[in-house]
């Protein structure tokens, strides 16, 4: 791996090896500071001498310099439309959950209702079979096994009796 002073030092003796060069750098030539990497530099500008540059290679460098900020300023656009984006997504997604627990709540609130309504008719149903179950000794019938209110049973004279418990008539053909 090479270091930037070797780097340096490579570039500095391939110029003084052409004597039109190294007289050419000494009046327009560019001294580049330790802290710049020649490598890389020469990787993005592989035809360019960067000791001394033509008026073409430093155009060519303002060209490269005004693509990569165009690339960077888009690439920063497309960021914050797909934080925008997500931003979107997180808010449609908290709506979508908070619309879900209030549809839970109301279902819940219903079923309490329901059961609630239920436990009345259970009871209301319980109450009115006691009372069925008594009325038949208050007639004077104890022998109903059914409560009056199914559709099997009749009146006769003063007292109901299930359909079962009457004598059949017999069917002649």
């Amino acid at each position: 791996m090479k270091t930037r002073r070797k780097s340096r030092a490579n570039i500095q003796a391939e110029l003084d090896v052409d004597g039109s060069q190294a007289a050419d750098e000494n009046t327009n030539g560019i001294e580049i500071p330790g802290d710049i990497d020649l490598e890389s530099l020469q990787n993005i500008l592989p035809d360019t001498s960067l000791t001394a540059p033509s008026p073409d290679s430093i155009v060519s460098l303002y060209r490269l310099l005004l693509a990569q900020v165009e690339e960077a300023d888009a690439t920063q656009r497309e960021l914050e439309e797909a934080r925008a984006e997500a931003e979107k997504k997180d808010v449609e997604l908290d709506q979508a959950l908070q619309d879900r627990e209030s549809q839970t709540k109301d279902l819940e609130t219903s079923l309490d209702i329901v059961q609630s309504e239920l436990k009345e008719v259970k009871q209301e149903r319980d109450q009115l079979g006691m009372f069925y179950s008594v009325l038949p000794i208050s007639l004077g019938v104890a022998h109903v096994k059914q409560p009056l209110h199914e559709p099997h049973y009749r009146l006769k004279s003063t007292h109901c009796q299930p359909l079962s418990l009457l004598p059949r008539r017999r069917q002649t053909r």
